[in-house]
């Protein structure tokens, strides 16, 4: 595999991994500055990003843990799992919560489950671009961690 491929992937894969986390963060200090009214806590946005990285990476990691070894398409499908989870506590668990307290859910709130699975999916998409970058397309001989 060439060098320029090499940088080329590292360079989308970062532009991928960041972007989603930089846009938001972006429009939100956009939306304190023009309405300041409407300002509040970054705590929850904060939160948000730290659980949806979180969960992209833990996927990726419980991945490497089970079989020592990475290749780009298992980071992949292994953020993208991790982004399923979030998908389905962010989309089935407002539900929930409003079964047991008898309270009603927002109509707003479980599209928030699909949009940490949309994003999940580009951030997951970016650590593959990454993984391929460093480790190269082809199947490692020993598994990670393993001295010659």
């Amino acid at each position: 595999m060439s060098i320029t491929r090499r940088v080329v992937a590292l360079l989308i894969g970062v532009l991928l991994f960041g972007y989603p986390g930089y846009v938001i963060i972006s429009e939100r200090l956009g939306v304190r500055e023009r309405f300041p009214q409407y300002a509040g806590s970054a705590w929850a946005l904060i939160a948000g990003l730290g659980l949806l990285y979180g969960a992209v990476l833990t996927g990726i990691v419980i991945r490497v843990a089970r079989v020592l070894r990475l290749r780009a398409w298992e980071a992949f499908t292994a953020g993208v799992r991790g982004a399923a989870v979030l998908f389905v506590v962010g989309f089935f668990g407002p539900f929930v919560y409003g079964w047991f307290t008898d309270t009603e859910v927002g109509n707003m709130t479980p599209i928030l489950g699909v949009l940490g699975l949309i994003i999940g999916t580009v951030v997951a998409a970016g650590a593959a671009l990454i993984v391929y970058a460093v480790w190269g397309p082809h199947v490692a001989k020993e598994p990670i961690g393993v001295a010659n």
